[in-house]
């Protein structure tokens, strides 16, 4: 009795061996024992195989399980769940209209460096399809990479730094002064002077005019600390002062045009500082003492004109000795003046020195060196004591005109220093840098110490100069961009590298493929090179194939198939083999036009090379293989991306459904995710349906081949291609998916028979091979308890503890270490979960993925 098989649904393979040996066997021994068998045939029966009748039909057995065994394989792989072979998946695939995806080209961003010494081009042209290769890593080959288009490039746009410094004008509250510069004799206890025209015209002729107490606006500070280089900051000093900066009446006031920042050399004393007490001049008496008056007649004796400016001119101020490096002058800008400032214990008053003159008297019962210095103005001069008053002077200008820029620019807009001419609208720039706070790269920082450099493209939308009004700024231009960057950069380190055009992995080959045959239908012709490269494209499968087919010189169009084609379309199609071979296929006048006779008529423009092949890490594409005049060096500053490889087995049988399902088209939300994983480059799509309060968002969550970030171009091009198959009604939104990394920990005893390093590597491949970010989908949990039956189902593991599931500091930022530290078990989980896209807090977040850290298996001895 033939054995009863059964394949129900949806099942990885099938159940068709309808004859194996022991059934064949038995079944042949059935008809033996048949009643209309003769009694010697029915005895033959019993018999084992030593008996050689037995031993023939032993052996048709096996012919029968042979056979039954290929016949099970060879329905299998009429099924395309069940195929094991590609080439099967393909023909299968072909069936639905679908064509198995060869893959994508990856692309780089080149950026050239113009020379400019003496006597270089100004301009200089850098044509489109100029080949730059890679530096080949160890077991590898060099790649070829070609421009997509030509591009006009300038020395001035090589590298546009940022504007790194801003106008530095004082707030209220503030206690630092950025100065720029080190070295400049700033410490702390010294005091320092911001003050503004405000104060300038407040002098004699503000006096007279009556301008408001209000247009004083200055402040004398004491340095509390004086630090050079500070945070990184090359050539910078910031100062600390107290107290803060600014006073109040009945607003906040604070100097603010043309504001400066003065230190003070010397401190000096008012002559007759040091005057003997008459008091103690008299003798027994005495009762009085030459130049000397009892104003309260009270027997207590004064120095006569003792007070600041009861010498006879009521706007100088007699300093005590001789001050050579004290100039003054009738300047008008705050920056040429000399200031001087009189301090008491509970007051303070700023003067500005118009006149110095040195001079010697003999009062007070001193004599001695003075120098007169006639002030801008009166006010409270008569409050100041000559013993009590401290005067500050020989006023020194810092340079605190600038500061840092310390925010980073995220764009769209971007102060860069102005180049000749600016950059056009339309310009494809490069921008680079470090995040704000970085460690500066150098020699002596580790290269685990700071993050990589961000690179970002962009497009200029607008440039516009603009003019700095401080004399020590320099002119400068806002570049508005195409979009925000991802990333705010540092404006210390933010460089535009504007010389920069976009490349494809692809080296250009022409051929003669053949001959042309009026008379052979479905002629065919195959390149010599392969693989073919396709680059990416707005079309529904996200490639378009870089081959151009010509007869007789006359170009002949790529169709997915030819049954649409009339027999006079110059059309062709092309089918992809096994390990990368291609065909193309003519028609037979009937489908498509044939090839007209000819000697070597038929030719082929393509180019070769796609995939992982070109995952050139930055910096790699370095070598100009035909270097136009001009052109010093060229780089790619970012990484590869958007490449994708030729489509797997597992691959085809995941996406030629979605071809029947969606068949080019986005209706439903399963729909935005079925086209969306089947564009070329996007390696993981997830589609949600989110209600933001209003209406209804279809937000496809996104994430590139090997779980990379997808480019801006690569969501550009898939908007594109989906807003043409999908009805417009409906909001869509193309979001980067968000990647949050987790680690593990956990102990493991090991069987005695297997070294135990060998055990704990092929633990972390076995849970590397199921909970790297690539292998999967979003949205999807991560179980303490799946991970557990992983590594103890891995050959030489006895037993383990309950793995720890922890969160990486950081979520979505990709650990920049080899081995990121992990946190304590405190923070361990038994399930770690991810998030669909969702309306949070007034923003719409992309779906999560869980992906486990390179290096984040971290595995400990279980104890006995």
């Amino acid at each position: 009795m033939a054995p009863v098989v059964d394949n129900p649904p949806g099942q990885p393979g099938l159940s068709w061996r309808v004859a194996p040996h022991s059934a064949s066997v038995l079944r042949m021994r059935a008809v033996l024992t048949g009643d209309d068998q003769p009694p010697a045939v029915r005895a033959l029966a019993r018999h084992g195989t030593d008996e050689p009748a037995v031993a023939v039909l032993d052996a048709w057995a096996y012919v029968a399980d042979v056979v039954s065994f290929y016949t099970e394989r060879i329905a299998a792989e009429g099924f395309l769940r069940t195929a094991t072979e590609l080439s099967s998946v393909r023909e299968l695939a072909r069936t639905l209209g679908y064509e198995l995806r060869p893959g994508v080209a990856a692309t780089a961003e080149l950026a050239f460096t113009v020379e400019d010494a003496p006597g270089a081009p100004v301009e200089v042209h850098v044509p489109g399809g100029t080949p730059v290769q890679t530096v080949p890593g160890a077991g590898q080959l060099p790649q070829t990479f070609e421009t997509s288009q030509d591009l006009p490039a300038r020395a001035v746009w090589n590298a546009i730094p940022g504007a790194s410094t801003r106008r530095q004008v004082p707030e209220f509250g503030d206690t630092e002064i950025w100065l720029r510069g080190t070295g400049l004799g700033v410490r702390p206890g010294d005091a320092v002077l911001v003050v503004g025209q405000e104060r300038v015209r407040y002098g004699r002729a503000g006096e007279s005019a009556r301008v408001p107490h209000d247009d004083e606006r200055w402040d004398f500070r004491v340095v509390e600390t004086a630090r050079e280089d500070p945070d990184g900051l090359t050539g910078w000093t910031l100062v600390r002062v107290r107290p803060r900066i600014g006073y109040r009446r009945s607003a906040e006031l604070v100097a603010q045009e043309d504001v400066q920042v003065f230190a003070f050399a010397e401190r000096a004393n008012v002559f007759g500082w040091n005057a003997p007490d008459p008091n103690l001049l008299r003798g027994p008496g005495d009762t009085g003492v030459p130049g000397t008056t009892d104003p309260d007649s009270d027997g207590v004796l004064e120095w006569e004109k003792y007070g600041l400016t009861d010498h006879g001119d009521e706007d100088v101020v007699e300093l005590d000795g001789d001050h050579p490096r004290l100039v003054g002058g009738d300047h008008t800008r705050v920056a040429d003046a000399a200031w001087v400032v009189l301090e008491r214990s509970d007051y303070r008053e700023l003067y500005r020195a118009e006149q110095v003159v040195a001079d010697g008297t003999a009062r007070y019962g001193i004599s001695g060196r003075i120098t007169r210095v006639r002030v801008d103005l009166t006010e409270n001069l008569t409050t100041f004591g000559r013993r009590e008053t401290l005067v500050h002077c020989q006023s020194r200008l810092l340079p605190a005109t600038r500061a840092p820029r310390l925010e980073g620019g995220r764009g769209p807009e971007l102060d860069l220093k102005a180049t000749d001419p600016p950059l056009p609208a339309g310009r494809r720039v490069l921008v680079t840098g470090y995040p704000p706070g970085a460690p500066a790269p150098g020699p002596a920082t580790a290269a685990a110490a700071h993050p990589p450099p961000i690179c970002e493209p962009a497009t200029v939308l607008a440039c516009v100069v603009v003019d700095d009004p401080d004399p020590a700024g320099e002119p400068l231009m806002r570049v508005t961009l195409d979009r925000e960057l991802s990333t705010a950069v540092d404006p210390q380190t933010l460089r535009v590298l504007a010389n920069t055009v976009d490349a494809t992995h692809g080296e250009t080959v022409g051929q003669v493929l053949g001959s042309g045959d009026g008379r052979a239908p479905f002629a065919q012709f195959q390149p010599r090179r392969t693989p073919l490269t396709y680059i990416r494209a707005t079309t529904a499968a996200g490639s378009r194939s870089t081959l151009e087919l010509r007869v007789d010189g006359v170009a002949w169009t790529e169709v997915e198939s030819l049954d649409t084609a009339t027999g006079s379309d110059r059309v062709f199609v092309v089918r992809h083999g096994e390990g990368g071979a291609v065909r193309l296929v003519l028609g037979d006048c009937t489908h498509g036009a044939r090839a007209s006779t000819g000697a070597e008529n038929v030719t082929a423009t393509y180019r070769v090379g796609i995939g992982a092949d070109g995952a050139a890490t930055p910096g790699q594409l370095s070598l100009l293989t035909r270097r136009p005049f001009g052109i010093r060096s060229v780089t790619n500053p970012g990484p590869a991306h958007d490449w994708a490889p030729p489509e797997t087995l597992a691959d085809a049988r995941r996406n030629a459904p979605l071809r029947i399902r969606t068949l080019d088209r986005a209706v439903s939300v399963a729909d935005h995710e079925d086209f969306a994983s089947g564009f070329a480059g996007v390696g993981t799509a997830r589609a949600d349906a989110v209600w933001d309060g209003r209406s209804t968002i279809v937000a496809v969550s996104l994430l590139g081949t090997a779980a990379t970030p997808a480019s801006a171009g690569l969501v550009e091009d898939l908007r594109t291609a989906l807003t043409a198959a999908r009805d417009p009604g409906t909001p869509l939104e193309l979001l980067h998916g968000d990647l949050r990394w987790f680690g593990i920990r956990v102990e493991i005893r090991h069987d005695p028979a297997y070294e135990r390093a060998g055990v704990e590597l092929a633990v972390r491949e076995a849970l590397a091979g199921t909970l790297a970010p690539a292998l999967r989908a979003f949205a999807a949990p991560v179980t303490a308890a799946a991970v557990l039956v992983t590594v103890r189902s891995t050959p030489g593991v006895v037993a383990c503890t309950m793995p720890r599931l922890l969160p990486l500091p950081g979520g979505s930022a990709n650990p920049s270490a080899a081995v990121p530290v992990l946190p304590t078990d405190a923070s361990a989980a038994d399930v770690l979960s991810a998030l669909p896209a969702r309306w949070e807090d007034g923003d719409l977040l992309p779906a999560q993925v869980l992906g486990l850290s390179s290096g984040g298996v971290e595995i400990g001895v279980m104890a006995q």
